[in-house]
């Protein structure tokens, strides 16, 4: 089951009153432990209602109210959402939220509905709505490109334009030594190398490599790469878009410890498909 922890607001926390380094510490620890576990799913912290709006809705008529908000123990200063087994678990885990100052707080733990809740009003049409409304906003998508040799060159040109800082730069001599061997003049080609180019969009690209049997021509220079979140959305995104068209690349696990695929769809389009084990 999935639950929200609500962390309750106080006079200190409504002053704007930011926490010391040793709180942030153990809240990173705390943390830590949380992902550890397999139960943080997301987490963060509020500016104080000060900063906020509130819209009041009346019988057709819309109302926008400015922040501070009155009634200080009802106002939210944080959250997280967790994934566990129980409300029981869920209780267990809020015990051990630091409190070095050892004063009054108030956190509340609030079940999130799931399909089974909603009953038969949840129509099979509905869910299948939902699902694909999931799916899409969860799924990252970025342009993959290739070079004849010259990513490096090209991706300073793009970092020159954009700005910004490379996430990512490997060559084929980081590859490991049980992997296919790579002639010396090709190890100091880019085997990947990535540059953000937007808050959700990042450059990706590498070099091809005759060693790989690989040779680049106008068409399969650029791909489209799809990062699902989990690997049962990456195998329905392999299944539907490469039927009918030519596998590079069956869906797999890689290396670099992702699910990983090429292929062209029936219309000649390029993809990969790169899902992060978590």
């Amino acid at each position: 089951m999935k639950v929200m922890i609500l962390i309750k607001a106080d006079e200190k926390y409504e002053t704007g009153t930011l926490p010391d380094t040793s709180l942030l510490a153990q809240m990173v620890k705390f943390n830590e432990e949380l992902a550890k576990a397999g139960i943080l799913l997301e987490g963060e912290g509020l500016h104080p209602s000060s900063k906020g709006k509130r819209i009041i809705f009346d019988n057709g008529k819309t109302t926008v109210l400015e922040g501070p908000f009155s009634g200080i123990n009802q106002l939210i200063a944080g959250y997280w959402l967790w994934k566990v087994k129980s409300m029981n678990e869920a209780v267990e885990w809020v015990k051990r939220i630091p409190n070095p100052a050892g004063g009054y707080s108030e956190v509340e733990i609030r079940p999130i509905f799931e399909e089974k809740d909603f009953g038969e009003t949840f129509t099979p049409e509905l869910k299948e709505q939902e699902e694909k409304i999931r799916d899409r906003i969860h799924l990252k998508t970025n342009p993959y490109l290739n070079f004849n040799g010259n990513t490096e060159e090209a991706f300073n040109f793009y970092k020159s334009v954009f700005g910004g800082e490379f996430t990512d730069i490997n060559r084929y001599k980081d590859m490991p030594s049980s992997m296919e061997q790579v002639p010396e003049n090709e190890k100091e080609k880019i085997m990947h190398i990535a540059l953000p180019i937007g808050s959700d969009t990042v450059l990706m690209g590498s070099d091809i490599t005759e060693n790989m049997n690989q040779s680049l021509t106008m068409g399969n220079n650029v791909y489209i790469m799809l990062q699902p979140e989990n690997k049962d959305n990456a195998e329905k995104l392999y299944r539907r878009l490469s039927e009918g068209g030519k596998i590079e690349m069956p869906l797999e696990k890689v290396f670099w410890g992702s699910y990983f695929a090429s292929f062209s769809d029936r219309f000649g389009v390029q993809w990969l498909i790169n899902c992060e084990v978590k």
